[in-house]
């Protein structure tokens, strides 16, 4: 069986399309197995300038999906780039119900110590593996606040404290 070039343009087109809704549908599902938010220590510095070019490039992509034919693979090459660039700021490290949440979830359960440094970056420990750094940094300004609630949701493990 021969298939039409404009048909395989399409089924890469769907492709595409699956796999960006599959990309925001996790980050959704991700979301929801944090729980509701206890303390949100921030985001990434540069999230108004990703947020602009990730608005840019789905504007973009439209465009270039919308103009011709030809440009369905470029259209969905910038709706994707654009997809990433906005849900990039949306990664904010966060201390949820369910454990703390940055570059993914460490659950409660999971960690055995934590440590908070004086300029704010938490490392864990988790049940058996080395420390590792949490994928975030906690502002000065909420360091005592997120360290008491990190010792009260933490209580039975060992607590390394920063001087």
């Amino acid at each position: 069986m021969v298939v039409a070039p404009h048909r395989a343009v399409d089924w890469v087109y769907l492709t595409g399309v699956v796999f960006l809704a599959a990309g925001a549908s996790w980050e959704i599902y991700r979301r929801r197995m944090a729980g509701p938010v206890l303390l949100d220590c921030g985001g990434n510095s540069r999230g108004e300038i990703k947020s602009g070019v990730g608005t840019l490039m789905l504007v973009l992509g439209c465009v270039a999906l919308l103009s011709e034919p030809r440009g369905r693979f470029q259209g969905l090459f910038y709706l994707g780039w654009g997809v990433s660039m906005l849900l990039t700021p949306a990664r904010r490290f966060q201390i949820c119900q369910s454990g703390i949440f940055g570059r993914r979830l460490f659950r409660w359960e999971e960690i055995e110590e934590y440590y908070l440094s004086p300029k704010g970056v938490l490392a864990l420990k988790l049940r058996g593996k080395d420390w590792t750094p949490s994928g975030g940094c906690v502002p000065c300004d909420e360091w005592r606040q997120a360290n008491e609630l990190l010792a009260s949701r933490l209580p039975a493990q060992r607590v390394v404290f920063a001087a």
